[in-house]
């Protein structure tokens, strides 16, 4: 919850409880991992916790650090692969199984944001803003420059008329 700390421990101990729950009428193994979701997302939701303590300094920068770096891995690093697994595991044979192995595959090769293999933006919150931020100017800068590549940034140079100031009539 993108609230505050007390929002996400709440809401972790929640979730965590409804958690328990499903894992409790699991009957087959194979629906094993898809029943442990809720699990998985509340100790997500206690991590976010702890990132959020982290801000307000109540809690150390290594502390703080780290469970940023968990919470980052979860959702960009295990989430994208875990759920795809999920129903691979639970699909009967046939088509539609395959079809789930090669997502599953092609989630496993390739990163959403270099996070499977490399995580391309730092764990600590401060500068992981600053290079999001560093990002988006660099995307608005290529936009423009874009734009003077196929010069339809400025008024056409045929005719004087049309001109902006570089030759006066």
């Amino acid at each position: 919850m993108c609230f505050s700390p007390t929002a996400s421990f709440v809401s972790a101990a929640i979730i965590g409880t409804i958690g328990v729950a499903t894992l409790r009428h699991v009957r087959e193994p194979r629906t094993f991992l898809f029943a442990a979701t809720p699990i998985l997302f509340s100790l997500h939701q206690f991590t976010e916790g702890l990132v959020w303590l982290g801000m307000e300094g109540r809690i150390g920068p290594i502390g703080r650090d780290h469970a940023a770096f968990l919470f980052t891995l979860y959702a960009q690093g295990l989430l994208p692969f875990l759920m795809p697994l999920a129903v691979l595991l639970m699909e009967p044979a046939g088509w539609r199984r395959k079809l789930i192995l090669g997502v599953v595959a092609l989630v496993t090769v390739l990163p959403n944001t270099g996070c499977l293999l490399l995580n391309q933006y730092d764990s600590q919150p401060g500068y992981r803003t600053e290079q999001l931020l560093n990002q988006s100017e660099d995307l608005r800068q290529a936009r423009e420059e874009w734009h003077r590549f196929w010069m339809n940034n400025q008024p056409s140079v045929l005719t004087y008329e049309r001109l902006h100031g570089a030759i006066g009539p």
